[in-house]
Protein backbone atom coordinates (compact mmCIF):
# COMPACT_ATOMS: atom_id res chain seq x y z
CA UNK A 1 0.00 0.00 0.00
CA UNK A 2 2.76 2.56 0.79
CA UNK A 3 4.37 1.82 -2.58
CA UNK A 4 1.07 2.50 -4.36
CA UNK A 5 0.71 5.82 -2.52
CA UNK A 6 4.29 6.77 -3.43
CA UNK A 7 3.70 5.94 -7.10
CA UNK A 8 0.45 7.94 -7.12
CA UNK A 9 2.23 10.86 -5.44
CA UNK A 10 5.03 10.80 -8.02
CA UNK A 11 2.53 10.60 -10.88
CA UNK A 12 0.68 13.57 -9.38
CA UNK A 13 3.92 15.56 -9.16
CA UNK A 14 4.77 14.67 -12.75
CA UNK A 15 1.32 15.75 -13.93
CA UNK A 16 1.50 19.01 -11.97
CA UNK A 17 4.92 20.05 -13.28
CA UNK A 18 4.06 18.95 -16.82
CA UNK A 19 0.93 21.10 -16.84
CA UNK A 20 2.29 24.06 -14.85
CA UNK A 21 5.19 24.63 -17.27
CA UNK A 22 2.81 24.66 -20.24
CA UNK A 23 1.56 28.19 -19.76
CA UNK A 24 -1.55 29.17 -21.72
CA UNK A 25 -0.50 32.82 -21.43
CA UNK A 26 2.79 32.17 -23.23
CA UNK A 27 3.54 35.13 -25.48
CA UNK A 28 4.85 34.48 -28.99
CA UNK A 29 6.92 37.16 -30.77
CA UNK A 30 5.04 38.95 -33.54
CA UNK A 31 7.53 41.73 -34.34
CA UNK A 32 10.77 41.64 -36.29
CA UNK A 33 13.96 41.03 -34.35
CA UNK A 34 15.47 44.48 -33.61
CA UNK A 35 18.54 45.40 -35.66
CA UNK A 36 20.19 46.81 -32.52
CA UNK A 37 19.93 43.40 -30.89
CA UNK A 38 21.57 41.73 -33.90
CA UNK A 39 24.49 44.14 -33.58
CA UNK A 40 24.80 43.40 -29.84
CA UNK A 41 24.70 39.64 -30.49
CA UNK A 42 27.32 39.94 -33.23
CA UNK A 43 29.58 41.89 -30.85
CA UNK A 44 29.09 39.72 -27.75
CA UNK A 45 28.15 36.17 -28.79
CA UNK A 46 31.05 34.46 -30.55
CA UNK A 47 29.04 31.74 -32.32
CA UNK A 48 26.27 34.05 -33.56
CA UNK A 49 27.95 35.02 -36.85
CA UNK A 50 28.67 31.39 -37.84
CA UNK A 51 25.08 30.17 -37.44
CA UNK A 52 23.35 29.35 -40.72
CA UNK A 53 20.52 31.76 -41.59
CA UNK A 54 17.73 29.37 -40.56
CA UNK A 55 19.33 28.61 -37.18
CA UNK A 56 20.11 32.28 -36.63
CA UNK A 57 16.44 33.16 -37.22
CA UNK A 58 15.31 30.41 -34.82
CA UNK A 59 17.85 31.57 -32.21
CA UNK A 60 16.64 35.18 -32.54
CA UNK A 61 13.03 34.02 -32.22
CA UNK A 62 13.83 32.08 -29.04
CA UNK A 63 15.62 35.12 -27.58
CA UNK A 64 12.57 37.29 -28.26
CA UNK A 65 10.29 34.63 -26.86
CA UNK A 66 12.41 34.34 -23.73
CA UNK A 67 12.41 38.10 -23.14
CA UNK A 68 8.64 38.32 -23.60
CA UNK A 69 7.95 35.56 -21.07
CA UNK A 70 10.68 35.85 -18.45
CA UNK A 71 11.81 38.47 -16.02
CA UNK A 72 15.48 39.25 -15.41
CA UNK A 73 16.06 40.87 -12.05
CA UNK A 74 19.16 42.70 -10.87
CA UNK A 75 20.24 42.07 -7.29
CA UNK A 76 22.27 45.04 -6.08
CA UNK A 77 23.02 45.92 -9.70
CA UNK A 78 21.34 47.55 -12.68
CA UNK A 79 20.48 45.21 -15.53
CA UNK A 80 21.13 46.75 -18.96
CA UNK A 81 19.51 45.81 -22.24
CA UNK A 82 22.77 44.08 -23.21
CA UNK A 83 22.66 42.06 -19.99
CA UNK A 84 19.07 41.00 -20.70
CA UNK A 85 19.93 40.06 -24.26
CA UNK A 86 22.95 37.98 -23.20
CA UNK A 87 20.98 36.19 -20.45
CA UNK A 88 18.28 35.41 -23.01
CA UNK A 89 20.92 34.17 -25.47
CA UNK A 90 22.44 31.86 -22.87
CA UNK A 91 19.01 30.56 -21.82
CA UNK A 92 17.78 30.20 -25.43
CA UNK A 93 20.72 28.54 -27.12
CA UNK A 94 20.41 25.07 -25.56
CA UNK A 95 16.71 25.06 -26.46
CA UNK A 96 16.93 26.48 -29.96
CA UNK A 97 16.65 22.98 -31.45
CA UNK A 98 13.32 22.32 -29.72
CA UNK A 99 11.23 23.85 -32.49
CA UNK A 100 7.79 23.34 -30.96
CA UNK A 101 8.56 23.44 -27.25
CA UNK A 102 8.48 26.31 -24.84
CA UNK A 103 11.57 26.99 -22.78
CA UNK A 104 10.96 24.94 -19.63
CA UNK A 105 11.04 25.95 -15.96
CA UNK A 106 13.09 29.18 -16.06
CA UNK A 107 10.50 31.89 -15.42
CA UNK A 108 12.83 34.32 -13.66
CA UNK A 109 16.57 34.93 -13.86
CA UNK A 110 18.50 36.79 -11.19
CA UNK A 111 21.51 38.87 -12.13
CA UNK A 112 23.99 39.82 -9.42
CA UNK A 113 27.52 41.18 -9.22
CA UNK A 114 30.34 38.87 -8.19
CA UNK A 115 33.23 40.18 -6.17
CA UNK A 116 36.50 38.73 -7.41
CA UNK A 117 39.50 39.08 -5.11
Amino acid sequence: MPILLAVLFLLGLFWYFNHSTTNSKWIKPNEAFPTKWRILLAQNVSFYHILPKEEKERFEYKIQEFLLNHRITGIQTKVTQTDELLVAAVQSFPFSNFQNGDIPIFMKSCFMPILLI
